[in-house]
């Protein structure tokens, strides 16, 4: 797999984590896992380039949320899940006709 790009942003990404999660037995074959690890790193690189502001998108939410075991108790990760629930609820209750995104 080249460098070039964000993984995020690659169509794959979405079906890799698709896959991850579909899996019964918790097995993940090794390029879906390499698509998602590294999106992990570069969601990871992200937040700690800018750990108190940073916002996770949805699809970065739903990645980190998948893996979430693997940062219990850390708080940086503690901090920007509360970040994203608190922004994502800032959103729907700023939404001026009252329908939901």
């Amino acid at each position: 797999m080249t460098n070039s790009g964000s993984y995020m942003n690659r169509g794959g990404f979405r079906e890799a984590l698709d896959r991850a999660r579909e899996s019964e037995d918790g097995q993940i074959d090794a390029a879906t896992s390499e698509i998602l690890e590294n999106a992990l790193k570069e969601v990871w690189r992200k937040l700690e380039r800018d750990r108190d502001h940073y916002i996770f998108t949805r699809d970065e939410f739903a990645l980190f949320n998948f893996f979430r075991d693997r940062y219990r108790g850390n708080p940086i990760a503690q901090n920007a899940v509360a970040r994203y629930w608190d922004n994502l609820q800032q959103r729907e209750t700023s939404n001026s006709d009252g329908s939901r995104k």
